[in-house]
């Protein structure tokens, strides 16, 4: 499974499934904005998610502005 199609798994797949792809499963004018804000790449191990945006209300989970720590 390559990144692209595990990230296809995880947004466009089910919201076709759902038959919602009208208005889920990409960011596109006029859809649901859900998605979210990461350190890089979504699927490394060292990734940070630092927001999680649903139905376009912020969700912080990580603070960007502290320094890490580890």
């Amino acid at each position: 499974l390559t990144e692209q199609q595990a990230l296809e798994a995880l947004t466009t797949a089910p919201a076709r499934l759902m038959r919602a792809d009208d208005m889920l499963g990409s960011l596109q004018p006029g859809r649901v904005a859900n998605f979210l804000i990461t350190s890089g790449n979504l699927f490394a191990a060292d990734n940070v998610i630092y927001e999680n945006w649903i139905r376009g209300k912020q969700y912080v989970v990580n603070n960007r502005n502290l320094p890490d720590l580890r």
